[in-house]
């Protein structure tokens, strides 16, 4: 992901999904959960907008 390592992670609450990406950058990372029970669409855009930064 824009040169960092990463990985994603795809969890199921029952009726809510989310995704967890960890990106590494040496010996920080950095977590973001994008987590939905209803309008998927919008928080993927959220969170590939923030991800794309």
């Amino acid at each position: 992901m824009h040169g960092y390592s990463a990985y994603r992670y795809e969890f199921r609450y029952g009726s809510a999904h989310a995704y967890s990406y960890f990106v590494f950058k040496g010996t920080t990372m950095v977590q973001v959960l994008c987590r939905w029970a209803d309008r998927r669409d919008d928080v993927q855009r959220g969170c590939d907008g923030l991800l794309a930064l």
